[in-house]
């Protein structure tokens, strides 16, 4: 049976792409892109950042939202400055051995940068003891969240009806 939820490629998809890919808007900076996935209740969601602004976000169950960075002038921002920022946590990384989903009220951020993926995982509850770095990573990534939730209730208020 071939699965038709096409989750697990489109996180391959981040954590493969090539720095060359972003030589342009990244110059000195390593990590190029960032893939963070959260468990929360019974549901895995991904937010996938990179150097160009671009933003998605993808639910274990199927579905998503893509490009929104490009549609989204500050949300592409936000997602830039989050990337760029993210190199700060390399020190406290660890080289990937895998691709796994987080577990129960954790988080996985996975650093893309040097032609390696970076690994770091946080969990709800015991943030407060993570590195200074994961908890920069933490407080950044609910910025561009809101950012998010900021453009998708202006585009709900700017075109009524269904968001595609």
């Amino acid at each position: 049976m071939v699965d038709m939820n096409p989750y697990m490629g489109l996180r391959r998809k981040i954590l493969s792409l090539s720095r060359n890919d972003y030589e342009m808007v990244i110059r000195q900076h390593r990590v190029h892109a960032v893939l963070v996935d959260t468990h929360m209740e019974d549901s895995v969601f991904s937010v996938a950042c990179a150097a160009d602004g671009s933003f998605s976000l993808y639910y274990e169950e199927g579905g998503g939202i893509t490009g929104l960075g490009q549609k989204y002038k500050e949300l592409g921002m936000a997602a830039r400055a989050f990337v760029y920022g993210a190199e700060q946590a390399l020190p406290v990384c660890e080289e990937a051995v895998d691709d796994d989903l987080p577990g129960v009220d954790e988080r996985f951020f996975y650093l893309v940068a040097d032609g390696k993926i970076f690994k770091a995982a946080s969990k709800k509850g015991s943030m407060a003891s993570d590195p200074r770095e994961i908890q920069i990573l933490n407080f950044v990534l609910d910025k561009v969240m809101e950012k998010f939730f900021e453009s998708m209730s202006a585009e709900k208020t700017d075109s009524p009806g269904e968001l595609e």
